[in-house]
């Protein structure tokens, strides 16, 4: 127990306050030590004790009171006249000394008091020349040099691609607290203020009041360029149709004419009514290229609560959907004949054939699409592509790109043959859980998800850029697959192979891969085209994290490499296009690499191209490499499981 007088707590608040290095504390103890001072310095981090022992109440520096003592203790025994004269004399002496000992002590806390003062005042002083210190260094520092101009450009690479959300820990509200300079840099670029994210919580009055200043003061600082707006509301929240909720969303459907793209997140019933019942006009929605709409309530069926906001804007070619309810996709009226990029993604929560059902029927109305993205991802079991019928096949001659990723179960045949894109040149298949690539239709598969050569094919044969991730191919199958794709010039491929101790634990390996493109290669001059993928110029790689030989398989990247860059030196084809012969680069795992591991492994490899050829070799760093259960990068994709 700490024992504090009046001056004894005005002491240790004093310490508190100006927090002392030395700090003082006494303390009663056990039986026999009476009290204890301990002293701490912490910048030196000594912790320093001492005790101070009391001797027995019955034992006195006067030898008649001690022998009295003794006498009469541990007995019932009372002393006499002449002996109890001798005590109270005593008593009245040790009344006396404490009477003097406790002025001596009021004493003594307050010359420590005023010690402790003079230390407050030496350590403000020390922290007040620190902090000019480190102000005159600061004014040595390099960045005050550099021009606004440069400071642009290095403030531009602080941004997040996609980024809407703005708070004090990220650019640009970061960049105007450092100082007057650079607030005065980062309110001159228009583009820094362009993408702003609302998050609609309770509404009031004085809520309404803080969006429109926020509003003109993005207005006002991205002057005549055009901006990207993200509007979501709050879980959990009931918004009625009220007029605050009214107001806000005139004061919103104002600023979107100024805008390029637009993003609603709607979680809430009572927002989508809000929303639907302030319709945007054309002139709202002028500059309009780009929505995106994040669906977790659904629409009802009633035509009359359609989505229809963006069915007038006549320069909207991009549409990006996340939807919970599959059913939303044909009750959110576009305008199907001008788009040219569809992404849209499910969490199937009815099943996979309702939502490639709906997916089917969209992808029908929309005649000039150049890009196609879709996503099926498990919603609170797994999904399966199991379907009891055929689909008319969806033809569109338009589409170039296409990118799939699969989070579901079954035989994704039946999904390839209902799709007919003849004109495709780029392919991105990405697997959630790993997809097996057999090669005729009824082979039997290892994986609960897979898909044959067979019907791939015709996918394959005019492709310039492939992507395929989680895919587990066996060694007779590279072979045919890459022989059927002779156009590709960019290939990313993750293949894996079961873990030897663990069967559910999938790891990356492409060995055989990396084999067949190295060996299969030109052996007489004009037989370049005969060697596997003989237009291959950008390849990328996983590195197996569970191998250990790492000077080995460097070399055996640095081989790949070496024959890749003399096989594109050589090509009539590679001769007529620019840049490098080669380009190679090898993804490592956040978790199980190191950086002087990549820097070796990039070095080997570098030191092995040809000197003649340009070839360069990258390396970058993925955040995971188990796919024993992968999630996809998402912060909605948890939302479901609440």
């Amino acid at each position: 127990m700490t024992l504090l007088t009046g001056e004894s707590l005005e002491i240790v608040e004093l310490q508190q306050s100006f927090r002392l290095p030395l700090r003082l504390e006494i303390s009663e103890c056990s039986k026999g030590i009476a009290f204890a001072v301990t002293k701490t310095t912490t910048n030196e981090s000594v912790t320093c004790k001492k005790e101070f022992q009391i001797g027995s109440a019955w034992t006195t520096n006067d030898s008649v009171v001690d022998n009295i003592f003794s006498t009469y203790a541990r007995t019932r025994a009372i002393p006499v006249s002449a002996e109890r004269a001798c005590l109270d004399q005593f008593q009245r002496s040790c009344v006396a000394e404490i009477t003097e000992l406790e002025g001596k002590l009021k004493e003594t806390e307050a010359n420590v008091l005023e010690l402790c003062y003079e230390a407050a005042r030496l350590c403000s002083a020390i922290t007040q020349r620190r902090t000019q210190v480190k102000a005159v260094q600061s004014l040595y520092a390099p960045i005050r040099s550099l021009p606004p101009e440069v400071l642009s450009l290095i403030f531009g690479m602080c941004f997040e691609e996609n980024e809407y959300r703005m708070n004090s820990r990220t650019a640009p509200l970061l960049l105007c607290q450092v100082c007057k300079v650079w607030r005065d840099v980062a309110i001159s670029i228009p583009w820094y203020w362009e993408c702003s994210r609302f998050d609609i919580g309770s509404l009031h009055d004085n809520s309404i009041s803080n969006y429109q200043n926020f509003l003109n003061t993005i207005t006002e600082r991205t002057g005549t360029i055009a901006q990207a707006i993200e509007v979501r509301d709050k879980r959990g929240q009931h918004y009625n149709n009220s007029m605050t909720c009214s107001k806000l969303i005139k004061m919103f459907t104002l600023q979107f004419k100024n805008c390029y793209r637009l993003d609603f997140v709607v979680q809430t019933a009572g927002w989508y009514q809000c929303l639907i019942k302030n319709p945007i006009t054309k002139s709202m929605q002028k500059y309009l290229d780009t929505v995106s709409l994040c669906f977790k309530y659904l629409i009802p069926s009633n035509p009359s609560y359609h989505f229809t906001l963006f069915k007038n804007a006549h320069k909207l070619t991009t549409v990006i959907l996340d939807l919970r309810h599959p059913f939303n996709l044909t009750r959110i009226i576009l305008p199907y004949h001008q788009l040219s990029y569809f992404d849209c993604r499910f969490i199937l929560q009815h099943g996979f054939p309702t939502a490639f059902d709906e997916w089917m029927r969209f992808l029908r109305k929309c005649s000039n699409l150049r890009s196609v993205k879709v996503a099926f991802l498990a919603g609170l079991s797994p999904g399966s592509v199991s379907i009891n019928k055929r689909h008319r096949t969806v033809d569109l001659p338009s589409v170039s790109e296409l990118s799939m990723t699969m989070g579901v179960d079954g035989d994704l045949d039946f999904v390839i043959s209902a799709l007919s894109f003849p004109n495709l040149d780029k392919l991105n298949f990405e697997a959630i859980h790993p997809c097996e690539v057999v090669l005729e239709e009824n082979d039997p598969s290892t994986c609960r998800l897979h898909i044959s050569l067979q019907h791939l094919h015709w996918d394959l044969s005019y492709i310039t850029d492939l992507t395929l991730l989680r895919v587990f191919m066996a060694e007779e199958i590279f072979l045919p697959m890459f022989q059927s794709a002779p156009y590709v010039e960019r290939l990313t491929i993750s293949n894996l192979v079961r873990s030897g101790s663990s069967p559910s634990l999938w790891i990356d390996d492409d060995t055989r891969l990396v084999q067949l493109l190295t060996e299969i290669a030109i052996d007489t001059p004009g037989g370049e085209e005969e060697a596997l993928l003989p237009r291959l110029r950008h390849l990328k790689l996983f590195y197996p994290r569970h191998r250990t030989d790492h000077q080995e398989l460097a070399a055996t990247y640095g081989h790949l490499v070496r024959a890749r860059s003399q096989l594109n030196f050589v090509s009539v084809h590679s001769r007529l296009q620019n840049g490098p012969q080669f380009v190679f680069r090898l993804s490592f795992s956040k978790e199980h690499s190191t950086e002087s591991l990549t820097s070796s492994i990039l070095s080997a490899i570098y030191q092995m191209k040809p000197a003649h050829c340009h070839t360069d070799v990258f390396a970058d760093i993925c955040d995971t490499f188990d796919w024993k259960s992968p999630k996809p990068d998402s912060d909605e994709y948890d939302i479901m499981y609440r």
